[in-house]
């Protein structure tokens, strides 16, 4: 209901409308002490409204569609190689969005999860995980049917993302071993979660900048 909620709601809106002024290159978020500067004089800011803790997006010409998410963290929330195995599970349920690959990194210093995904055959994800002063920071992007990983601006839009401030990382939690599973599965089980709903959400707003796009070439 929620997804269908979310589809209403975009489909108000026309696909690919701007909600900032064209010279607003950066938003920042002083709540979560980041902010992120659009990668380019193509890409544009959209209403991240009908998207769950969706903090900014922005897309440009090339069908590219890119997200900031953050969320609160339990405490004690670290990224290890549970971590990514439970967020993989959860993001990539059967039948939905399929797993392509992932691997343990760092970004801006921190400890990274980057998991990429296959929404159908022609749109690709990527997204990365980090955890610092208290939040979940998830940053999405889609792409073409090519990997999207793979572009040469690959890179530059992942860091269009900072902190402003030095980001505290967490302290890792030390529970009863009879508890650690539980505890560190229910937590990446969390932001796998809605990032596997975010993927949807995406999917939805480059199909429809893609109908955009269509009709005009056609009228």
């Amino acid at each position: 209901m929620r997804l269908q909620r979310v589809l209403f709601v975009l489909l108000a809106v026309p696909a690919g409308q701007a909600v900032a002024a064209p010279r607003e290159t950066v938003k920042t978020f002083p709540a979560y002490q980041c902010r992120y500067t659009l990668p380019g004089s193509r890409w544009y800011w959209v209403d991240p409204g009908p998207v769950p803790h969706a903090v900014c997006v922005a897309r440009n010409g090339d069908g590219l569609e890119f997200m900031l998410l953050v969320t609160p963290v339990p405490a004690g929330t670290v990224i290890d190689a549970r971590f990514s195995a439970t967020f993989d599970r959860a993001a990539y349920p059967a039948g939905g969005a399929k797993s392509r690959g992932g691997r343990m990194t760092t970004f801006k210093g921190l400890p990274c999860y980057e998991s990429d995904g296959l929404l159908d055959a022609r749109t690709t994800s990527v997204t990365r995980v980090v955890i610092a002063n208290g939040f979940g920071y998830r940053l999405q992007l889609l792409g073409g049917a090519d990997p999207v990983e793979k572009r040469s601006d690959f890179e530059t839009v992942m860091n269009g993302f900072e902190f402003t401030a030095p980001p505290t990382p967490p302290t890792p939690a030390a529970p009863p071993a009879a508890a650690r599973a539980t505890d560190t599965d229910e937590r990446g089980n969390r932001l796998s979660e809605i990032s596997g709903e975010l993927l949807a959400y995406c999917a939805i707003g480059l199909f429809l900048v893609g109908l955009a796009t269509w009709g005009k070439r056609r009228k």
